[in-house]
Formats: C-alpha cells, sequence, structure tokens
C-alpha cells in the first residue's frame, strides 16, 4: 500500500483491515471453522476486496482535502458519505455471487463450503464498518467534530507521516 500511495491514504486504508478480518476469524471460530487452506484462500480473496473499497474511500477523501481543500476530517467524512451506496453495492453484490457457492452440494460442496461462509463474513464485518461511521455521523457529530479515538488515530498518522512518508 505504501507503495502505491501516499503515506496517509495509505495508512487509513491499513487501519480498516484488521477490524474486517478479525471479525471474520471470530465469526469463523463461533460456527466451528477453521482456518484451513480454504478458508484462507477465501480471506486473501476478500482482503484483495476490502482494500479496494477502503481505496476507493480514501483516494476520494485524499483529492477533497487537496483538490478543495477541506480539512482532513471533513474530506473523511464527506467522502466515506459519498462513497458508501457505490461501496455497498459493489460489496452487496459480491456477497451474492457467494452466496449461490452455499447451495452447492455432494463432496464438493462440502470441501468449498468454507469459501462462501468466509467471505460473505469478512464482507459483512466491512459493511457493518462502514455502517458505524454513518450511525456516529448522524448521530449527533457534526462534520470536523472528531472523537476521542479519531483524534488519537491523527495524532498516530502524523507520526508515521513524519517518519518517513512522502
Amino acid at each position: 500500500l505504501f507503495l502505491f500511495l501516499n503515506v496517509r491514504t495509505a495508512f487509513w486504508v491499513a487501519a480498516g483491515i484488521p477490524v474486517s478480518m478479525l471479525t471474520a476469524v471470530a465469526l469463523m471460530y463461533a460456527f466451528g471453522l477453521t482456518i484451513n487452506m480454504i478458508s484462507l484462500f477465501a480471506l486473501i480473496i476478500t482482503l484483495g476486496i476490502v482494500v479496494d473499497d477502503a481505496i476507493v474511500v480514501g483516494e476520494h477523501a485524499d483529492a477533497r482535502a487537496r483538490r478543495l481543500r477541506e480539512h482532513p476530517v471533513v474530506a473523511a467524512e464527506t467522502a466515506a458519505r459519498r462513497m458508501a451506496m457505490p461501496v455497498f453495492s459493489a460489496t452487496l453484490t459480491t456477497v451474492i455471487a457467494f452466496f449461490g457457492l452455499a447451495a452447492i452440494g455432494g463432496r464438493f460442496g462440502d470441501l468449498i463450503s468454507d469459501i462462501p461462509f468466509t467471505v460473505i463474513a469478512v464482507l459483512a464485518a466491512s459493511l457493518v464498518e462502514l455502517a458505524e461511521a454513518e450511525a456516529l455521523r448522524k448521530g449527533g457529530l457534526e462534520p470536523g467534530q472528531a472523537l476521542d479515538v479519531e483524534q488519537k488515530l491523527f495524532e498516530l498518522e502524523k507520526l508515521v507521516v513524519s517518519t518517513g512518508g512522502r
């Protein structure tokens, strides 16, 4: 990520990956799935999808901050709001496609059953993350009003950028 994106965007894209992946692993554990070659394959597939969605939002926020000179928090909130439906639609179509794999029966269905469950779990977790951000915004936060956690993350971002960013 740090090779192809500026440090700020890469940092925020990378920050969202553990949330989706750890949530999916927790759901896998709760439903009795193990981490094996098939489920790791599904995690790798969804890693690309989650990162791609985060890059779309991150690049839009970066463009708003640079071109429109918006405050970074306002640019991020606006980008998340404007990109919510495209990201939701793309994720939903992928979930529907993988849901069809769950209907396959027989030995082959037993072999690949981890794939649809894992993909759907990761993508659902990423949608929940998007919905939480929107709910926080609608829950009374004014544009630009950062939470304490956001302030700490911005401080960490500044530290990362100052120690070797572009």
